[in-house]
């Protein structure tokens, strides 16, 4: 996939001579402008094995009807679509009520059926065209897991936990997220070109690119986690602060004060580094306290040490991409969630990633502060090693961590495990400069 492109047709009768009459209410369908994507031909050092998207050629935010179409570069047989799928009109809905669920049954012997249940119902909402190519893709590319790249329109629902049953590879949890090499991407087609303007006049800077990054050099880590006093009203994460100092001390990392001003040199890219400008971050790390509220438009929110929210709006206009796009970690329950916004993508994951992020990650529910201090230092272990060596793709390391939901069977499953959502390409590798 190099890029996207749609316009509105009317289709009618053969024996027609003229387009239907304008019914004078709202804007006529055939006046909505042509969209397409700017074209990203790339060298295909780092081929997807199989793309899932999920598009919504109606772009109407009011209803859950979209279209699936599959592509892979192998020879496989596959009914590529497009495939109609219907989500109702309560995806949003259906995200607050997984993050409720979850945090009712963590630590209990339900949570496994929870997760099934859920599973299930995430799935049964793909075509079985979705299924049969990922197994023909498995057997493809065996040993190796399938490498597979979600993009989507659609921001609330948990693909990660689309159950396959018989999974591909025994012993691992049955979800798509534990089972491939998945990454997410946005394509909500509000990029239109712009009506009158030809394409050659200007360049224009997709953010986020058609193409997510198989690659990030990282040269500066930053790492931010929220120092919560009593003052601020929100419980202390001292693991969350423990997991900060690690990454400062392994990766040589940024130390940055979860204040306003350390954030707003951050976003705007004018870092400094003993007493020298460094300009911006190749990899960002925050550790601390977020939530999800459905009821607001910009659901999810972060909170500084002092207690203040922070909306993902603030991230939507960074000084980042295209020559520097950062691989951001907000280690917070709940953020990691989508969002919309005037039939935009939004939340932390859409507004992030318009800002000039080439991947985030981030969690769907509450998540344990201890063991989620543990993943986000096994992260950046195999992610950036400290030894200077390239480290391992994102969503192999995922795939392992999510892994661990279920490998000790004497025990309940840990839900934090499940609960990390990551945008990007599958097989992003960082380097280090």
């Amino acid at each position: 996939m190099c890029g996207a492109a749609s316009r509105p047709i009317v289709i009618g009768r053969a024996t027609d001579t003229a387009l239907p009459a304008a019914s004078g209410l709202g804007t006529p369908w055939l006046a909505q402008p042509a969209t397409a994507s700017a074209l990203s031909v790339s060298s295909g050092d780092s081929p997807v094995d199989l793309t899932i998207e999920l598009a919504k050629p109606d772009r109407n935010a009011a209803n859950g009807r979209y279209i699936c179409r599959l592509t892979s570069p192998h020879a496989i047989p596959m009914d590529a679509g497009p495939h109609e799928i219907d989500l109702g009109n309560d995806a949003k809905t259906f995200a607050k009520s997984v993050v409720d669920e979850v945090r009712a049954r963590a630590g209990d012997v339900l949570i496994d059926t929870l997760f099934h249940a859920l599973g299930d119902l995430v799935s049964e909402k793909l075509p079985p065209a979705v299924f049969a190519a990922l197994r023909a893709v498995a057997q493809r590319v065996a040993p190796n897991p399938p490498a597979v790249l979600f993009v989507s329109a659609e921001p609330y629902v948990p693909w990660e936990l689309a159950r396959i049953d018989p999974p591909l590879e025994a012993g691992r949890p049955p979800f798509l997220g534990a089972q491939t090499l998945l990454g997410r991407w946005v394509r909500d087609g509000s990029a239109a070109a712009s009506p009158g303007v030809a394409s050659s006049a200007t360049l224009r800077i997709e953010k986020p690119p058609t193409q997510p990054p198989a690659t990030i050099t990282v040269e500066n880590m930053a790492v931010m986690a929220g120092l919560y006093m009593a003052a601020a009203g929100l419980r202390r994460l001292p693991s969350a602060e423990a997991e900060a100092q690690a990454l400062v001390k392994n990766h040589d990392g940024l130390a940055l004060a979860a204040s306003s001003q350390a954030l707003k040199q951050l976003l705007d890219a004018t870092l400094e580094r003993d007493f020298k400008r460094i300009g911006g971050a190749g990899a960002v790390h925050f550790a601390g306290h977020g939530e999800f509220d459905p009821a607001r438009p910009d659901s999810a929110m972060m909170f500084l040490s002092d207690g203040k929210p922070l909306s993902s709006l603030l991230f939507r206009g960074t000084n980042y991409g295209p020559d520097l796009q950062p691989l951001l970690f907000l280690n917070a329950c709940m953020i990691g969630i989508g969002g919309q916004l005037l039939g935009d993508m939004g939340g932390f994951p859409g507004n992030c990633l318009r800002g000039g992020f080439g991947g985030v990650l981030g969690a769907l529910w509450e998540v344990d502060d201890t063991i989620a201090a543990e993943i986000g230092v096994e992260f950046w272990r195999r992610a950036l090693p400290p030894d200077g060596a390239t480290g391992e793709p994102v969503a192999a390391i995922l795939r392992d961590l999510r892994a661990k939901y279920s490998e000790d069977a004497n025990a309940v499953p840990e839900s934090t495990y499940l609960s990390y959502v990551y945008y990007g390409h599958p097989r992003l590798t960082l380097t280090q400069h």
